[in-house]
């Protein structure tokens, strides 16, 4: 019988066997179009002949159909549909109707009771109840497997303990209670009869042993040939019919929960909005986000919206359904939903008096699980209020109130927006938080430069008038206007530092975090275009704009604004003089500006340079041990300088243009002084000279306008040179992010994964790498990806975790495409271990457990899965041992084995290994493969070795960026082909 590369099973009947029942049956049947039928009665079989029947299940009233379908599987060519007892107690049942072009075979239940008589028939019947259990199963189940199982094969004897749970590794597996209790599915009201018939398991239903138990495993070929499989089938039909009505009854309640849900939250809406109105005259009564009846549910949501609004996020609610045992689970899941990063602190000492930003905190109650959230909100005045969305309160916090919380907060950082982003978008984004500070410092500016004016119009008071005339009394009033204006001026100067300190801080803060967010963002081609160490520079090139653009430059730039004030008081003095001094002025901007864009020239020259030399270094420190071992530490010292050179030189030209600029601006107040001087002494021979004191004064204003608008010019330099820096950052920008909010959530998935003719190439003026690559892989499955050198098979693994975008053709995870998937929460599902794996500075711990919630005890099993155990607790620190960058200081196997270590911690649904146990010797591999198989995850493997690929359910051959071949081992090496070829080749070697 010929199998297909679709199915980890033989759940095909062969073309051959199909042939012979068309010649042998009268009837062939038409079911595509509108021709759909009830499958009701239990002696009749339907064979697919051709297309394919998709199966629904149906309210039933009198033996009609009497309401909405609801999809359950899809049986295709090659498989059957079979006839049971419907109960009108139940008022379900099972409606087939088949796609244009479907033909059907029906037969009697006798018919095919008789082929199964027959030993050479016996297995093509075997195969069309194995693909009808296995599927119908899968419609039928809306649970997903638990995590922890064990997946069992054929046992005359098999011992489970209390709460073990138990599903067939592959296709159709009956199974009898002999002792114990279990529950199908792991639901009271569907318990295992013992001693009492079959019941089937496939890889999407399983048993759980409520009590130590014992069961016998099957198949369905033992079964016929005792011919008991038909009285089985009988009960599984009667089995599935219960679940459909359950499933039918569960999804009316969840319907009427949804739109229950749903009344409740228009009704807190409009709760809400009368709230916001009544707020206009009462601001500071809290605004409810809920209702009554939901806010307790929604305590969490509304704490952290409280905070958000203060940082400007929008929070989501987590998926509707899941539970959390501590209120950490519940906060990261509302975070990730809302594409907001957050962080734990201690809330330590008078916290309460230092502006920390808004913050999360909980009320402490003796259980953790019940203690409530609030927001914690910075205050005008200098303090924190406390804000109760459950309550509804928003009271000062004291001492007193702070003792109340919870030793430890949260705080959330404002990622960018989901688009392109311009300089004019990172401005906003960073002013946003800084808006009050930035008015400050404008008033500031404002209120200076009017005093400046000050002393350029008390000089001509002076000359003109209080010494010629001896006015002693309003010489110390002119005097003391001079001291008020001076302290007042350095009042007015020492707030808009203040302010600027602050606008500085909270301007990094938040676009530095938010460049990194975007950054561990961005979708994984981006980064093959840069190396670490350049992408670093660029992105740490915001941090460079910042400090450039620090508080003596922008507060220059803001004193020479207002320095016009100067400018006005020139033309009130003498106009003539003024616009010599206007020309004077624009001189030395345009001498600036030139100088500024030869500046700018070279330093985005040396900026790039760095960022070559930035990813060079990083590279030589990681290949250090190499360049040790082959004696060639000069070579790359040689690289390293001819790049340092040529860096310098572009450094030392631009170097130049500054020091020429500072010469310059040296000399130029010299200069403009004597032409103002010689406009000074032509203007004495005409009439209607100007006096001494207005002369005086004018002198005076233009000093301090000349000052201003040189030190403007030397900050615009300054300023010239971010161009370079925000030019090597702008592709960090403009890059969109991988996830989009837009895309749904995948929920658990179950491990199911297919390629659907996928074609890829790396770029559009080169042959595609892979062209119409199709497979699928069932939940658990042990698949194998091989091939020679360059043949497509890594690739294959970056389309299927999304690192790479077909260019046609879909990628499918439990039936839905990966390209409306959120890639991020598909990726936290799967367990990924790639060539190119490295382990992190750090500790052992800290290495295989992340971020995750896990504890030492979890990352105790995950290295005793792959046999590290013994070496780990050997060390000084055990988990807590330090590691080098990249794992220097361990074995080529044991770095290894960490990594895979770090993949199953989590216990994933799925595993991706490319080249993952290249440095196992044979007896480490095969504890690790049995580890791995205890997982029961999908495992998709790509590797050279055939010890590592001899047990897969299925072996896919890839040739010139094609599937040449599949099935299993000593399938393949019977076949021949170039899987045997490559097989010989190492078997030889």
């Amino acid at each position: 019988m010929k199998g297909r590369e679709d199915s980890i099973t033989e759940l095909y009947a062969d073309p051959d066997f199909l042939k012979r029942l068309r010649r042998e049956t009268d009837e062939l049947m038409p079911a595509g179009g509108n021709r759909a039928f009830l499958l009701q009665d239990r002696q009749r079989v339907w064979v697919i002949y051709a297309g394919s029947v998709d199966v629904f299940a149906v309210p039933v009233d009198d033996g009609r159909v009497a309401g909405a379908r609801r999809h359950v599987c899809r049986m295709e060519a090659g498989q059957a549909l079979f006839g049971m007892a419907l109960d009108a107690t139940r008022g379900v049942g099972l409606l087939a109707g088949g796609v244009t072009g479907t033909w059907l075979l029906p037969l009697d239940l006798a018919r095919l009771q008789k082929l199964a008589g027959n030993a050479d028939d016996r297995w093509m019947v075997k195969a069309l109840i194995d693909a009808w259990v296995v599927k119908l199963s899968a419609g039928i189940v809306t649970d997903v497997v638990p995590r922890r199982h064990q997946r069992i094969e054929v046992a005359d004897a098999l011992v489970l303990q209390e709460n073990e749970v138990v599903l067939a590794k592959k296709g159709a597996l009956w199974i009898r209670q002999l002792a114990g209790e279990s529950h199908y599915l792991g639901r009271p009201d569907f318990g295992m009869p013992r001693h009492d018939g079959f019941t089937p398991l496939s890889p999407y239903t399983w048993l759980e042993a409520v009590s130590p138990a014992e069961l016998r495993a099957v198949t369905t070929g033992a079964l016929l040939e005792q011919g008991t499989v038909w009285d089985a089938l009988d009960a599984f039909h009667q089995l599935a019919l219960d679940l459909v009505h359950h499933n039918v009854i569960e999804a009316e309640r969840a319907e009427r929960r949804r739109l229950q849900k749903k009344a409740e939250h228009d009704r807190a809406s409009l709760d809400s909005s009368l709230a916001q109105i009544a707020a206009v005259l009462e601001p500071t009564v809290v605004t409810p986000f809920v209702g009554d009846g939901m806010a307790k549910d929604f305590a969490l949501l509304n704490a952290c919206q409280l905070v958000g609004d203060a940082i400007g996020v929008k929070f989501q609610p987590y998926l509707e359904g899941q539970q959390y045992q501590v209120k950490e689970d519940a906060l990261r899941n509302i975070a990730r939903a809302s594409r907001v990063r957050h962080r734990r602190v201690a809330l330590r000492g008078a916290w309460w008096r230092t502006d920390s930003g808004p913050m999360l905190a909980f009320i402490a109650l003796p259980s953790p699980k019940e203690e409530q959230p609030v927001a914690l909100l910075p205050a005008a005045a200098g303090h924190y209020e406390l804000v109760d969305p459950l309550a509804q309160t928003c009271i000062k916090v004291t001492p007193d109130v702070a003792a109340t919380l919870s030793p430890f907060g949260y705080v959330f950082y404002r990622p960018f927006p989901d688009k392109a982003l311009n300089a004019l978008d990172l401005l906003k984004f960073g002013l946003r938080a800084g808006q009050r500070d930035l008015l400050v410092v404008g008033v500031m500016g404002l209120a200076g430069g009017l005093l400046a004016t000050t002393m350029p119009l008390v000089t001509g008071i002076l000359f003109d008038s209080v010494i010629p005339g001896a006015a002693r009394g309003q010489l110390l009033q002119l005097g003391l206007a001079l001291l008020v204006s001076a302290v007042a001026a350095a009042m007015f100067q020492l707030t808009q530092n203040i302010a600027m300190l602050r606008l500085e801080g909270r301007m990094d803060a938040s676009i530095q975090a938010a460049v990194w967010d975007r950054l561990l963002s961005l979708p994984v081609p981006f980064f093959r275009g840069y190396s670490a160490g350049d992408l670093s520079n660029r992105a740490m090139g915001i941090s460079a704009i910042r400090r450039t653009l620090s508080g003596t430059t922008i507060l220059s730039v803001v004193s020479a604004l207002f320095s016009v004030f100067n400018l006005l008081l020139l033309f009130y003095f003498d106009s003539r003089l003024a616009f010599v001094a206007t020309a004077l002025v624009v001189l030395a901007a345009l001498v600036t500006g030139a100088a500024g864009y030869l500046q700018v020239k070279y330093q985005r020259q040396v900026s790039d340079i760095e960022g070559q030399i930035a990813g060079m270094v990083l590279q030589f420190l990681g290949g250090i041990v190499r360049f040790r071992v082959t004696g060639t530490e000069g070579r790359a010292f040689a690289r390293w300088a001819s790049a340092f050179s040529q860096q310098r030189r572009v450094a030392f030209k631009a170097q130049t243009v500054a020091n020429s600029l500072a010469v310059f601006n040296t000399t130029y107040p010299v200069l403009t002084s004597a032409v103002i001087y010689a406009m000074i002494a032509y203007a004495s021979t005409v009439p209607s000279p100007i006096s001494t004191g207005a002369f005086l004064a004018f002198i005076a204003a233009f000093t301090q306008f000349l000052v201003a608008s040189l030190t403007l010019t030397s900050a615009m330099t300054s300023i010239l040179n971010i161009v370079p820096l925000y030019e090597r950052a702008r592709p960090i920008l403009k890059t969109r992010p991988e996830v989009d909010p837009a895309k749904a959530h995948p929920g658990e998935l179950r491990g199911e994964i297919e390629a659907s003719h996928v074609a890829f190439g790396y770029k559009a003026d080169e042959p595609p790498v892979l062209v119409d690559v199709s497979f699928r892989i069932q939940p658990g499955e042990f698949v194998a990806l091989v091939g020679p050198s360059g043949s497509g098979k890594s690739t294959v693994m970056r389309l299927l975790i999304g690192f790479e975008t077909p260019l046609s053709g879909s990628i499918y995870y439990d039936g839905q495409d990966l390209d409306g998937l959120d890639i991020e929460a598909v990726r936290r599902q799967i367990g990924v271990v790639l060539q190119n794996g490295r382990l992190i500075a750090g500790d052992i711990f800290t290495n295989i457990v992340g971020s995750a919630p896990l504890t030492l005890d979890d990352a105790w099993e995950a290295v005793r899965m792959v046999g590290l155990e013994d070496e780990i607790r050997q060390m000084p620190m055990g988990l807590h041992t330090v590691i080098s960058e990249g794992g220097s200081n361990l074995s080529g196997g044991q770095r290894q084995r960490l990594l895979i270590a770090r993949a199953i911690v989590n216990k994933p649904r799925i595993l991706f290994f490319d080249e993952a146990t290249s440095a196992l010797d044979n007896r480490t591999q095969a504890l690790v493969s049995k580890s791995l198989e205890r997982l029961s995850a999908t495992r998709v493997v790509v590797a050279h070795r055939l010890s590592t690929i001899i047990n897969a359910d299925r072996i896919f051959v890839i040739a010139s960026g094609r599937v040449v071949q599949s099935g299993r081992y000593a399938e393949l090496m019977r076949e021949g082909g170039l899987f045997a070829e490559l097989a010989r080749r190492q078997l030889a070697s």
